[in-house]
């Protein structure tokens, strides 16, 4: 039963990390793309 719990975890650490970094990841392009629209 611990290692059920353990995989669980594994599972929601892993979905939590992917959401962050696809977040930054569509930040990071919406930026690239206004700064190539409207360079300085």
């Amino acid at each position: 039963s611990r290692e059920i719990k353990l995989r669980k975890i594994e599972k929601i650490y892993f979905f939590s990390i992917r959401t962050i970094v696809l977040k930054q990841l569509g930040q990071y392009n919406r930026e690239l793309c206004s700064f190539s629209l409207f360079p300085q």
